[in-house]
């Protein structure tokens, strides 16, 4: 299944939308913007239920891949850039 066919699905047991990454990844912005250890953590946590709750998908859902599609807004149907590269792929 690729993309386009992922998000003419709407979210279920096995796919999960997300606008943007749960912090912000933009290394260039000021220090001020980035986000604070308490931050940082909270927004680890929220990754780690939305990420949880996706694998631990009810039993409708058992044979069906999950997904989950970051800079993807189902209300507007439209892909946003949330600023990833590679470097930071690779640290998360």
């Amino acid at each position: 299944m690729n993309i386009d066919q992922i998000v003419k699905i709407g979210e279920c047991g096995y796919i999960e939308y997300k606008r943007q990454w749960y912090w912000d990844l933009e290394e260039q912005k000021p220090s001020p913007q980035k986000p604070s250890p308490e931050e940082l953590n909270r927004a680890w946590g929220e990754f780690i239920k939305d990420f949880l709750a996706l694998v631990n998908a009810n039993t409708n859902s058992f044979n069906n891949k999950r997904f989950l599609v970051i800079g993807f807004d189902e209300d507007t149907q439209k892909f946003y850039d949330f600023y990833l590269q590679l470097k930071i792929y690779l640290e998360i």
